[in-house]
């Protein structure tokens, strides 16, 4: 029995450990964050100066063994130069060298020496530079000589497209001019800038479409702060959610202690001794 008991335990609790994560939002942190607190965090950095400060005394220990044995005409016995190991006094500091481990930041050379790193069997680049407005033959919408941030100059592309979008209803919207007459009014601006056009309304959806492509190019570079925000709006709605959460347990944990309160009290009356009077003696000469 108590080997079935064995058996059926660690099966059950998987299956609640499985229940639990289907039900989350949000995946379950991984077992080592609580690793990193403000106390280990701040014995970490003490331990880093004092690796720091080790090891400027051992480079000049050893420059001064290597300029004393050249004075000779010797060299350096080996072992003289000893790098300072963190891991060597595991058991002395006050961090375990696991949880140093996990202070340390991740190895990346190969991927900068590749320049590429994958994600689901995707390669993706290190160094990704978006593309410039001169790299897409873009007419230079931002002014040279006003210097303009990124939200005023998504201001300023924003006005000109929606007048250019007025403008293009106009023209979609009055008497079409003849072929003709078209080519000669278009001509000075076609020779200035190289093209042609076919229809009343094509320079201004060219021009808006330029428009466009200019807006998102900048609101590219806004992409890493709109990542930051969502995730912070994330971890807020998630820690939000779990007050709730904890706010109802509270709730019906209560519920159950009263309950249990009730219960008892009803318990203990039941099984309390009720007492029973004696009759009153009766004389029963008197009453004769």
């Amino acid at each position: 029995m108590e080997e079935q008991l064995d058996q059926t335990e660690p099966a059950a609790a998987r299956q609640a450990q499985t229940q639990v994560m289907v039900n989350r939002t949000y995946p379950v942190p991984p077992y080592y964050y609580k690793a990193f607190t403000d106390a280990a965090w701040k014995a970490h950095k003490a331990q880093q100066k004092q690796a720091a400060h080790q090891e400027q005394g051992q480079i000049g220990e050893s420059s001064g063994a290597a300029s004393r044995a050249e004075g000779v005409g010797g060299k350096p016995e080996e072992g003289e130069e000893q790098p300072w190991n963190p891991f060597a006094s595991g058991d002395q500091d006050d961090l375990s060298s696991r949880t140093r481990v996990l202070f340390q930041p991740p190895r990346v050379d190969c991927m900068i020496e590749s320049g590429y790193w994958e994600a689901f069997g995707t390669s993706h680049a290190l160094d990704i530079q978006p593309a410039s407005e001169h790299q897409m033959n873009l007419p230079p919408f931002r002014p040279m000589d006003v210097e303009l941030t990124d939200r005023q100059y998504l201001h300023l592309l924003l006005r000109s497209l929606l007048h250019t979008k007025l403008k293009l209803i106009e023209a979609l919207t009055r008497t079409l001019r003849p072929a003709d007459q078209f080519a000669a009014d278009t001509e000075e601006f076609w020779r200035d800038t190289g093209n042609r056009w076919t229809s009343e309304g094509e320079p201004y959806a060219r021009h808006m479409h330029s428009l466009g492509l200019a807006m998102i190019l900048v609101t590219n570079s806004l992409r890493d702060a709109q990542a930051r925000l969502t995730m912070e709006l994330m971890l807020k709605a998630q820690i939000e959610r779990r007050r709730e959460q904890t706010v109802e347990m509270k709730r019906k944990c209560a519920d159950l202690n009263r309950r249990l309160q009730d219960l008892r009290s009803i318990k203990s009356t039941a099984t309390q001794p009720s007492s029973i009077s004696d009759p009153p003696d009766v004389d029963m000469d008197h009453k004769n």
